[in-house]
C-alpha cells in the first residue's frame, strides 16, 4: 500500500456521535490521498461499534484498553502515522473540504516548513465566531515570545506538523490535561517558525463537558504548564502574574465569584505561581505593557512580510505566475495569477495543485 501523504490523528473519549461528524469530515476532503488513525482512549459509549460499521480503507481505529488521556492518544497516532505530515483534529471538532488539500500545497512549496497554524470558526450556541490570525511566517524567537503573551489563535485542531519534528520534541507531554496545545507549541518554537494562515479551515464546537470549556481550572493547568517551562516564569514573571490576574479579573466581571476566590486559592497553592493579591496587581500593569509590546512587535515583522510581498508583485506583469507568497495571500504551491500589480490590495486568483495517492 502506497503511503499516504499526511495523517489525520483524532483521540477520542465517549464522544460517539460528535466523532462520526469529524470522521464524515476527513472522508469529505478534496485531498484523498490521507489516513485517517482514530485512537479510542477507553470509550464505553459504543464508539467501536460506531467505528466498525465504517467502511473507508482510509480509516484507521484502534482502542486502549484503559484510559490514558487525550495526549497519551494522540502520542499513540503519532507513533502509527505513516505519513511524513501529521494534523490533528479533536473528536468534537470538524474539517472544510479544503483542509488537507491547502495544507499539503503549504508544505509542498516550501521543504524546509515544519509547522502551520490555520484559522478557525468557533461555533457556541448557535453563533459562529472567527479566530483568524494575521498571514505568514513567524520565525521561531518571535514565536515563542507571542505564544507565551498568548496573542495568537491556537486549537490543536489548528495544527500540522511534519512527524520528526514532533518526536524530535517528544510529541505532547502525557501529564497535561489541559493547555497541552500551547506547551507543544512552546517546545516547537524553540526550533521552529510557524506559518500561520488567515482562512478558516476548520470547525470547534463547543462541547459541553469539555475540559477547556471549564470556567474552573485554568489557573492549574497553567501552574502545571509553567512547571514544564520553568524559564516562562523566571524570565517573564510580569507576564506570568499578568495572565493569573486577567483570568481572576474576567470571572469577576462575569460574576462567578467564588471562582475568581477558587483560582486565587489555586494561584497561591502553587509552587510555581504563588503570587499574593498585591502581586498580581502590580504584575497585571507591567505584563499587559509587555503583552503590548509583543504585539506590536508581531504586527511590524508581519507588516513587513506583507511589504516585502507587495514590492515583489510590483515586478511583476499581470498574467499567469508560478509565485509561493507563503501563505501570504494564498495558499503556496497553487498556480496564482496577478490580476492587480499596482497595489497592496490586487487580487490573487489561484488554482489547487493537484495530488494522487
Amino acid at each position: 500500500m502506497q503511503a499516504p501523504r499526511i495523517s489525520v490523528i483524532t483521540p477520542t473519549h465517549n464522544r460517539r456521535e460528535h466523532l462520526l461528524r469529524a470522521v464524515a469530515s476527513v472522508a469529505a476532503q478534496t485531498e484523498t490521498c490521507f489516513e485517517h488513525i482514530v485512537v479510542d482512549d477507553g470509550s464505553t459509549d459504543g464508539t467501536d461499534a460506531a467505528m466498525a460499521r465504517l467502511d473507508d480503507p482510509r480509516l484507521t481505529y484502534v482502542r486502549l484498553d484503559k484510559w490514558g488521556g487525550a495526549n497519551a492518544a494522540r502520542n499513540r497516532g503519532i507513533e502509527m502515522a505513516r505519513a511524513p505530515l501529521l494534523t490533528f483534529l479533536d473528536s468534537d471538532d470538524e474539517f472544510l473540504p479544503h483542509r488537507l488539500r491547502s495544507t499539503l500545497a503549504l508544505f509542498d512549496a516550501d521543504p524546509s516548513l515544519s509547522l502551520a497554524i490555520s484559522s478557525f470558526d468557533t461555533i457556541k450556541a448557535g453563533k459562529t465566531t472567527s479566530s483568524v490570525n494575521a498571514p505568514g511566517m513567524i520565525a521561531a524567537g518571535m514565536l515563542e515570545r507571542a505564544l507565551i503573551a498568548q496573542i495568537l489563535f491556537i486549537a490543536g485542531s489548528a495544527i500540522t506538523v511534519r512527524k520528526q519534528a514532533s518526536l524530535s520534541v517528544g510529541g505532547f507531554d502525557p501529564d497535561l490535561m489541559r493547555l497541552q496545545d500551547r506547551e507543544f507549541l512552546l517546545r516547537l518554537s524553540r526550533y521552529s517558525g510557524a506559518l500561520f494562515t488567515a482562512e478558516p479551515d476548520w470547525r470547534k464546537h463547543a462541547s459541553p463537558g469539555s475540559i477547556s470549556g471549564r470556567p474552573v481550572g485554568y489557573v492549574k493547568a497553567y501552574g502545571e504548564m509553567l512547571a514544564k517551562n520553568r524559564y516562562i516564569r523566571e524570565q517573564h514573571p510580569e507576564m506570568v502574574k499578568y495572565l493569573i490576574a486577567r483570568r481572576i479579573v474576567e470571572q469577576v466581571l462575569r460574576g462567578r465569584l467564588s471562582v475568581a476566590v477558587e483560582e486565587h486559592r489555586t494561584n497561591r497553592a502553587s509552587p510555581v505561581l504563588g503570587f499574593s493579591a498585591l502581586e498580581l496587581v502590580r504584575g497585571y500593569r507591567g505584563g499587559k505593557r509587555q503583552r503590548s509590546l509583543v504585539r506590536r512587535e508581531l504586527a511590524a515583522a508581519m507588516q513587513a512580510q506583507s511589504t516585502s510581498l507587495a514590492l515583489s508583485r510590483a515586478d511583476l506583469l499581470p498574467g499567469a505566475v508560478s509565485f509561493s507568497p507563503a501563505g501570504l495571500t494564498g495558499a503556496p504551491g497553487m498556480e496564482v495569477t496577478v490580476t492587480d500589480t499596482g497595489s497592496l490590495a490586487g487580487k490573487l486568483s489561484s488554482r489547487p495543485s493537484s495530488s494522487s495517492c
